[in-house]
C-alpha cells in the first residue's frame, strides 16, 4: 500500500511534515505544493474576505492533501494539529479514528477540565466509524464514551477492550484480534508500547474496514519504527 503521513510538527526540517511511503517530500515538490496552494488560498481570500487570512497550518494541510491525491495513496494518516472538532484537518472522512491518552495542553484553547479537552478531541469522530482510544483518566474516558455514544461510533478502549503485558523489547498484546505475543518497538520507552497497541488496535479497525494488513506487516512496522 502506498501511504501519506501528514504530521507537525516537524523534528528538523518543515517539508518532514509530509511523508509518502515515510520518506519526506523533496524540497522541489514542496516548493511546488506551497505554489499551488497559496494560489488557491488567495483565490478564497478574494472571494471569501470574511473568512479573515487563510493560516500558515491550513495551508499545509492543504498541501498534504493535495500531495496524497497527486502521489495516488491508498492509505493516509492525517495527525491533528490542535483539539479535533475545529482542527483544519477534521474536514476528511476517515475510515477509523485514533485518540491517544489526553492530558491538560492548550488549555487556552481547549479548555481546563479533562472533560473539555476530551469533547473537543472527541470532535473527529464520524457516524458509524470505528474509535481506538488509548487508556484515559477517567474523566476524559467518560467524555469520549458519551461522545461515542452520540454518533453511534464502535468504541475500542484500551485498559477496557485491549491490553498488553511486556515492555518496548517484547510486550503481548491482547485484544479482539486474539493475543500477539512477543512483538517488538523500535522506539524505547512504556509510552511507545502504549501507542504501538493503539496503532495495533487501529490496523484492527482497518481490517474490518476492508484494508487487511498482515500480521507480519505489522510485526515488522512496529520493530522497525523509527523517528
Amino acid at each position: 500500500l502506498k501511504t501519506g503521513f501528514y504530521s507537525s510538527p516537524h523534528l528538523h526540517r518543515f517539508p518532514e511534515r509530509i511523508a509518502i511511503n515515510g520518506v519526506p517530500v523533496a524540497d522541489a515538490v514542496f516548493a511546488d505544493l506551497a505554489r499551488q496552494v497559496a494560489l488557491a488560498a488567495s483565490r478564497v481570500e478574494a472571494a471569501r474576505p470574511e473568512l479573515d487570512t487563510v493560516t500558515t497550518f491550513e495551508m499545509i494541510t492543504a498541501m498534504a492533501f493535495l500531495a496524497f491525491a497527486q502521489e495516488r495513496c491508498d492509505l493516509a494518516v492525517i495527525e491533528v494539529g490542535l483539539g479535533g472538532l475545529l482542527d483544519a484537518t477534521n474536514v476528511i472522512e476517515p475510515l477509523a479514528t485514533v485518540i491517544t491518552r489526553i492530558d491538560y495542553e492548550h488549555t487556552a484553547v481547549l479548555g481546563n477540565t479533562l472533560t473539555e479537552i476530551a469533547r473537543q478531541k472527541a470532535g473527529i469522530l464520524r457516524p458509524g466509524t470505528p474509535v481506538v482510544v488509548s487508556p484515559q483518566p477517567s474523566e476524559a474516558a467518560a467524555a469520549i464514551r458519551q461522545a461515542a455514544a452520540d454518533v453511534d461510533a464502535p468504541l475500542l478502549m484500551g485498559g477496557v477492550d485491549w491490553h498488553w503485558d511486556g515492555d518496548w523489547r517484547s510486550f503481548t498484546a491482547t485484544g479482539p484480534w486474539g493475543a500477539w505475543p512477543d512483538l517488538r518497538v523500535g522506539i524505547a520507552g512504556p509510552h511507545q508500547v502504549e501507542n504501538a497497541c493503539t496503532a495495533l488496535a487501529a490496523m484492527y479497525e482497518l481490517g474490518n474496514r476492508h484494508v487487511s494488513i498482515p500480521e507480519s506487516a505489522i510485526r515488522a512496522g512496529l520493530r522497525t519504527a523509527r523517528w
